[in-house]
């Protein structure tokens, strides 16, 4: 009888402490999974101006006379379920201008005057909010594709320019300042990354930076005093190649 009673003590004590492990793990797989993931990224490259920006005609007042610049970005993006996420970027890329293009044109309209240029480049900088989303593309999981669609605000200074022209013993001087405003401008991105390491990861992205900045009105001024004033405008278009390092914050 002790026997009996002694199996089913042991029974008993067994099943409580059974059903307690069961409705800890039960409560345990009932907490919600990590979902959010934070990343911060860092990334530089090339700025290659296209449309407008890229054009090379005196004749055009579109034209940007812009040449190949550099672009450097920091960002951070927040990846919710199945890898749609947010990100906060801030971008700024300069862009020189072509001042061997721009003296030719000057020297082919006016051939019995040799110029030369002295420049400083376009500048962009600009804070951008949009979606970027990221998605696995291998069975391991150590290698995705990115997308992102960004707006923000834009501020952007434009170049200054000195322009000396000699004609025989005499030469002459036009000094167009820099400029600053500020505009709204859009991005459009695609990258992959590579895992390298736990929490790190190597990119390569491929994306296209569009704004239009009104600078207004910017005094020419000559080297006999005399002042025009000139409204001045641009539209930028740039397509940006840059290597990043990506590092999950969270």
């Amino acid at each position: 009888m002790k026997k009996i009673v002694f199996v089913f003590f042991i029974f008993f004590l067994s099943a409580g402490a059974y059903s307690q492990t069961t409705k800890m793990d039960s409560l345990l797989s009932k907490q919600p999974a990590k979902k959010v993931k934070t990343y911060l990224s860092a990334a530089v490259g090339a700025s290659l101006p296209v449309s407008d920006f890229a054009l090379k005609d005196i004749n055009n007042p579109g034209s940007g006379f812009a040449s190949l610049g550099y672009n450097i970005n920091a960002s951070l993006a927040w990846l919710f379920k199945k890898g749609w996420g947010i990100s906060l970027l801030y971008r700024y890329q300069s862009n020189d201008l072509d001042k061997v293009a721009l003296a030719q044109q000057y020297n082919t309209k006016y051939p019995s005057v040799k110029f030369d240029i002295v420049s400083t480049p376009w500048k962009v900088n600009a804070f951008m909010l949009g979606s970027y989303n990221s998605f696995p593309i291998s069975e391991s999981k150590d290698t995705y594709f990115d997308c992102k669609v960004m707006l923000g605000v834009v501020r952007s200074t434009s170049f200054g320019m000195t322009l000396t022209g000699k004609q025989g013993s005499g030469s002459a001087t036009v000094t167009s300042p820099t400029a600053s405003a500020n505009a709204f401008g859009y991005c459009l991105g695609l990258g992959i990354h590579h895992q390298i390491a736990r929490e790190l990861f190597v990119g390569f992205n491929v994306d296209y930076f569009q704004t239009t900045v009104n600078y207004g009105e910017v005094a020419i001024t000559a080297s006999n005093g005399a002042t025009t004033p000139n409204t001045l405008s641009q539209k930028i278009g740039t397509v940006n190649l840059s290597l990043s390092i990506i590092c999950r914050v969270d």
